[in-house]
């Protein structure tokens, strides 16, 4: 699911590209090739 994609579900992009970086920084989160066409791995 894209940012857009959760943006229409009623969270702004904003909001959850902080979400991202948070979780991320926190080493819940870890991305998986490119920017634009990659993933996200989660980690527990």
């Amino acid at each position: 699911m894209t940012i857009a994609g959760l943006a229409r579900r009623g969270v702004t992009t904003l909001s959850i590209e902080r979400h991202l970086h948070t979780l991320q920084a926190a080493g819940r989160l870890r991305p998986i090739g490119a920017r634009r066409n990659g993933q996200w791995d989660v980690l527990r």
